[in-house]
């Protein structure tokens, strides 16, 4: 086996009998790493090689971890942007050419796919479907959709992750096949014979599927929540494990043949194998795409991030820890509300009824959404080294996953180098202490501070303070 780049073990934060991935817990990993104003290139989804040599690429957005700042756009390869449009997309997650030179776009937090012209305008929308309900034939709606393409015969096939389902739709919102064998998959991918490989997962595999929906080839083993897979021409296939920060080549028979990525790559989204046998690779967290060749070498990147200016706009110390400054808007000032992945469905306050000192604290309230991580963010500077204590009083009710804090550690470019979470509180629970310690990594720029609801309830959080004990 063939492998490039050194290694790192993926960090996953275990809380009382419920895993957060640490790319989720990390609760903000972008966060400040952005800049307003500037076009920047934020967080690296899918992308698709042009038949002219350029690449349309899709940009999550939600560099504050808000619900803003998604786009596609068109690079060339010399790194010129040749075309964008934000066409009020909500953490896009793909693009598509279509045969008619238009773009279709999974407005993924939008729930629906969109067409888009060369002006960057909307033409249509499968919100048209069902008489504007957006309703398919099969009666299902459209719910976090992450991936489509243009089939030859002018369908599309799509992913809609939160129904668990690969569909084969038409226009009219027709459904003529569909698959539900997957949990949350992502980029499902019609095969030359018919079959059709996806990313399942929630399910940490990627499976072949023939149209009756029958497995007939998968691999699963060591995977961690892989979001991408390609069927390449020698008959083997191209894994994009992102939890484990890498890529990886499988045989048929499951033997791995070439990996790379474990401490250069932070969450990747997709990568394909382009007509000379180079790799393009969406390294999705530190905002870049990068072409390597089989010995593991860059041949080219392209990044739009500016790290260095966001760096020095960080504070020093976390402030407002007990929510009792109120910014114009009511909301704890210094404090971001980190919605991206939770935009529908929860409510994020200064709550002024309820505190354990003062007049105020930090409230999330949610009524759906099982598993959904919802989170107060800031960032701090990270010195070099030491020890980082987070502590914080939390109180619940009617929590049924967990509510609790976390420390999380990022390099200069918003990728994640791992971190620490206390113990959930969960149920109905009166005012505790959680306390957190973690050592700071080599290579961190930032420390994250999380406070954090999973799944349905309220939660507060009061006297949030940091410290760090130096090492020198």
């Amino acid at each position: 086996m063939r492998r490039a780049g050194a290694s790192r073990k993926p960090v996953v934060l275990l809380i009382a009998g419920f895993a957060i991935v640490a790319a989720i817990v990390a609760a903000a990993i972008a966060l400040y790493f952005g800049l307003s104003g500037d076009f920047e290139f934020q967080r690296a989804l899918g992308f698709e090689a042009l038949p002219d040599g350029r690449f349309l690429i899709t940009d999550g957005g939600g560099s504050d971890y808000t619900d803003t700042g998604s786009s596609v756009f068109i690079v060339d390869r010399a790194g010129r942007v040749r075309w964008r449009a934000t066409a009020g997309l909500r953490f896009a997650h793909s693009a598509t050419m279509l045969a008619n030179g238009n773009v279709l776009v999974p407005d993924t937090n939008g729930d629906r796919l969109v067409e888009i012209d060369d002006s960057g305008d909307i033409v249509w929308s499968s919100e048209e479907w069902g008489g504007g309900s957006g309703i398919l034939s099969n009666g299902i709606r459209l719910d976090y959709p992450n991936h489509a393409t243009e089939l030859p015969d002018g369908d599309f096939l799509i992913s809609a992750r939160y129904n668990d389902a690969v569909l084969e739709v038409d226009r009219t919102g027709r459904v003529s096949w569909a698959y539900e064998g997957a949990r949350r998959q992502h980029a499902p991918r019609r095969l030359p014979d018919g079959n059709t490989l996806i990313a399942d997962s929630d399910g940490d595999r990627v499976i072949e599927i023939d149209r009756e929906g029958d497995i007939v080839w998968s691999y699963g083993q060591g995977l961690d929540w892989p979001r991408f897979a390609q069927r390449l021409a020698n008959g083997n296939t191209l894994i994009t494990d992102s939890n484990n920060n890498r890529i990886l080549e499988v045989s048929r028979e499951g033997a791995v043949v070439f990996e790379y990525g474990q401490g250069v790559l932070s969450a990747p989204y997709q990568a394909e194998e382009l007509p000379g046998g180079t790799i393009m690779i969406a390294d999705a967290q530190h905002g870049r795409l990068l072409e390597i060749d089989r010995a593991g070498a860059i041949l080219w990147t392209f990044s739009r991030k500016r790290p260095l200016r966001r760096w020095l706009a960080l504070p020093a110390a976390l402030t407002n820890g007990g929510a009792e400054r109120a910014s114009t808007d009511g909301s704890p000032k210094g404090w971001k509300a980190c919605d991206l992945l939770a935009p529908d469905d929860a409510g994020w306050s200064r709550d002024a009824e309820v505190s354990r000192s003062g007049e105020a604290s930090l409230a999330i309230r949610a009524d759906s959404g099982t598993g959904t991580n919802r989170w107060w963010g800031q960032f701090i500077k990270s010195p070099p080294r030491g020890t980082v204590v987070l502590a914080a009083w939390v109180k619940t009710a009617g929590v049924a996953e967990g509510a609790g804090i976390a420390v999380t550690f990022v390099d200069r470019n918003g990728g994640l180098l791992g971190g620490a979470s206390s113990k959930p509180r969960s149920g109905d629970s009166e005012w505790a202490e959680a306390v957190v310690i973690a050592e700071i990594p080599a290579g961190a720029a930032a420390i994250g501070v999380t406070l954090s609801l999973i799944g349905t309830g309220a939660a507060w959080w009061d006297d949030a303070r940091l410290s760090i004990r130096s090492r020198r």
